[in-house]
């Protein structure tokens, strides 16, 4: 009929009238930050994704910043496009617009975004401006925090505690320690957190031991993608010139996704405990 012919023009203009700017997400959302680049966020966020899809969900990924490569990974980890969110080059309406429109085309049951550089960096030092803060202000999510806790116990409580209050309106609910050495070295950060009111209600959601097989290879401009980050690993486990190379190797050698569903398969069935792993 006419009426069923001019449905799916009445249902885009519709969509393209909504006003983003004041619908909260739809569906759960968690945001991935680190405290700065190469803390681990990459291979968290992959983990969680990996996790998830493997556990039935729809999980549909988003990246903030201009990075495609990192948006690779995610495609290869749980199946789906990974949808950038810029929020200097489109604006807060044109990134809610992008979320809304990808949550929509993949009926997600969960979203998972992963942040860029620290989670307060951006375009600017004045103000939040193109940062994954302003990202996940927008979106009024919960950010989980990744901290590389290598060098540090207790002062790792104080980083938290100044992410948690530099900017009141984030909502900074969670933190993954990355490269905790030991069952006392968590313990001691566990301690620490809940020693001070302004960290004690910040979950700690886990501890991960530093573990070659679920670190994603890099180059100058960020991650290798999938297929390369695969070849390079293949080739380092078959000349035997790193026993990093090897492990992912043999990661990777059992299932056709790529590095990142390695990382996912690793990682990501620890995370989703949400328990400590020491």
């Amino acid at each position: 009929s006419a009426s069923a012919r001019q449905s799916p023009a009445r249902s885009h203009n519709s969509f393209r009238a909504k006003n983003f700017s004041v619908m909260p997400p739809n569906v759960p959302t968690i945001v991935v930050a680190g405290t700065s680049s190469g803390v681990g966020k990459t291979t968290v966020a992959v983990g969680l994704m990996h996790a998830l899809h493997a556990q039935g969900c729809r999980v549909q990924p988003f990246k903030v910043g201009p990075d495609f490569l990192d948006g690779m990974q995610h495609a290869a980890a749980c199946g789906r496009p990974s949808i950038n969110l810029d929020g200097w080059m489109l604006g807060r309406n044109g990134c809610l617009a992008a979320f809304h429109a990808a949550v929509a085309a993949s009926d997600a049951d969960i979203a998972i975004v992963e942040g860029c550089m620290g989670l307060h960096d951006g375009r600017e030092g004045a103000t939040d401006d193109g940062s994954t803060a302003q990202v996940a202000k927008w979106l009024r999510a919960p950010v989980l925090l990744v901290v590389d806790a290598w060098n540090l116990a207790r002062s790792a409580a104080a980083m938290v505690h100044g992410y948690q209050s530099f900017d009141p309106e984030v909502m900074l609910a969670a933190t993954v320690f990355n490269r905790v050495a030991g069952a006392a070295h968590g313990t001691w950060i566990a301690q620490a957190m809940g020693s001070h009111p302004g960290t004690a209600a910040v979950r700690v959601l886990g501890c991960l031991p530093p573990d070659k097989r679920i670190e994603l290879p890099e180059r100058l401009l960020g991650l290798l993608p999938p297929a390369a980050a695969v070849a390079a690993a293949a080739a380092a486990s078959a000349t035997g010139n790193s026993a990093t190379g090897k492990a992912a190797g043999d990661g990777a050698a059992g299932d056709g996704d790529g590095a990142a569903d390695a990382a996912g398969a690793t990682g990501g069935a620890r995370l989703a405990g949400v328990v400590p792993l020491f």
